[in-house]
């Protein structure tokens, strides 16, 4: 990793990511971003420039301690520490609830460039409350089978496609979100249990 240091910044290249990020940080306040290549290449410890060029970025995080009401913290990114491992973070108590954050994100136009990530992440969020929504066709029919080392699935019309619509919402989920069918959970007696996982 590569780093440049100015008065109240520090900036970091990640050559392995090329990924550029940065903290800022005085009294009362502290920032993280992500930055852009051009960015970085004009930073300088003698630009007076650098802070706002920081603050030009995608903002990640930010702390306020400026005793003009009680300390916060905003996670703007939920990976902020991921993409900023090398930051001495400070904060994290009293974090605004993710609707704030989300509502704020919308409202502010400084925070423009952190509205797609964010309505992403609340997306997953309202699909995880919900649940994945399985949608079975009437009369479907459904039967699986270990056979010489082969799964076999089989099933009439409506099985068929209540599997299809199964596969199109698992594919809308996080990774590692799964589905467990067996004859005690839509299949037919005797079938094996099915697991369907994404990756």
């Amino acid at each position: 990793m590569e780093f440049k240091k100015g008065m109240g910044w520090k900036a970091c290249y990640d050559e392995t990511r090329n990924l550029y990020t940065a903290e800022t940080g005085g009294p009362g306040a502290y920032d993280l971003y992500e930055i852009t290549e051009e960015i970085y290449r004009q930073l300088d410890k003698d630009n007076p420039d650098s802070s706002r060029l920081i603050h030009s970025g995608r903002h990640l995080y930010m702390d306020v301690n400026d005793r003009c009401g009680p300390p916060y913290t905003v996670i703007l990114d939920e990976d902020y520490k991921e993409l900023c491992p090398w930051a001495n973070i400070i904060g994290g108590k009293d974090v605004w609830p993710a609707e704030l954050t989300d509502a704020a994100v919308e409202v502010f136009a400084s925070e423009a460039n952190n509205r797609p990530q964010r309505r992403r992440r609340r997306k997953e969020r309202e699909r995880k409350k919900q649940g994945m929504e399985l949608q079975w066709e009437e009369g479907f029919e459904i039967r699986v089978r270990a056979e010489d080392g082969s799964a076999v699935i089989s099933g009439n019309r409506e099985g068929l496609l209540s599997l299809s619509n199964h596969l199109k919402a698992l594919a809308e989920e996080p990774a590692g979100s799964h589905l467990h069918l067996d004859e005690n959970n839509s299949l037919e007696d005797g079938s094996a249990e099915l697991i369907l996982e994404k990756i």
